[in-house]
């Protein structure tokens, strides 16, 4: 019921606060792989909640209460700093183009002082915008918003890679995406998933690629769980990937 509902939605926002302040989070990270599965092209760092009672939580059980309340600007920030501050120990051990990627909420996107708030957090590290890439997604992007714009351009302009997550789900126009400073494509899961057998599907991800290569754009393809998937991407020219056949979302120490 809705009042239901409501009664878990504060509990749960009490829960976060508390999670915050107590350190229950956890980041797990996914990598993003050449098409061979060869090759490590960057890592994705991914929020669970660590909750004393229900376990393991992924981030569709609490970031969109999150989103409502104004919880999503330190979890954000949480996440941000704790992903960067991977990328030191892991130049030390050899991967020496380390790069990690963060999602974006739009809450935390359109706060004033986000640009300047990730600018700190690399120079606190000692970092560049180089090992670090934002994922955005379409509805994010959508209306003519010079601010948003001057955002994204100056992160851009900092060496970072921008990002559209769940590509081809939104309603990007093309001629925004012309114009906008978006390095990569991220396909959504959903056409990955009815690969190689659905026509349509397969007709969605090619004009994907192509939209990408003409764009100067990288695509890479999300949820990658077959190897039929795969050869499938692969013969259409998908040269990144992302998925349960190359890796689970894993603790740092494991990735």
């Amino acid at each position: 019921s809705i009042a239901h509902a409501a009664d878990r939605a504060l509990v749960i926002e009490e829960e976060l606060d508390h999670a915050l302040q107590n350190d229950e989070f956890e980041l797990y990270y996914q990598p993003e792989v050449s098409a061979d599965g060869k090759r490590l092209l960057g890592v994705e760092a991914l929020i669970r909640w660590q909750h004393s009672k229900r376990g393991l939580l992924g981030p569709d059980e609490f970031i969109p209460i999150a989103e409502g309340l104004h919880l999503i600007q330190p979890i954000g920030q949480w996440v941000l700093d704790n992903a960067l501050a991977q990328v030191p120990g892991w130049r030390q051990i050899g991967w020496k183009d380390a790069r990690v990627s963060v999602n974006l909420s739009s809450n935390q996107f359109r706060a004033p002082g986000f640009t300047d708030a990730v600018l700190r957090s690399l120079a606190r590290l000692g970092l560049t915008g180089d090992c670090l890439e934002l994922e955005v997604t379409e509805r994010m992007l959508m209306g003519d918003d010079a601010a948003m714009l001057a955002s994204l351009s100056a992160l851009r302009q900092a060496g970072i890679t921008l990002a559209i997550d769940d590509f081809g789900t939104g309603f990007s126009s093309l001629s925004r995406l012309r114009t906008l400073p978006i390095e990569k494509l991220k396909i959504d899961q959903s056409f990955i998933l009815e690969l190689p057998n659905s026509l349509s599907s397969v007709a969605i991800v090619n004009s994907i690629l192509e939209l990408a290569q003409g764009l100067s754009l990288t695509a890479v393809a999300e949820g990658v769980e077959t190897k039929e998937q795969r050869q499938c991407l692969e013969s259409l020219g998908c040269r990144a990937m992302q998925g349960f056949l190359f890796a689970h979302p894993m603790p740092a120490a494991a990735f």
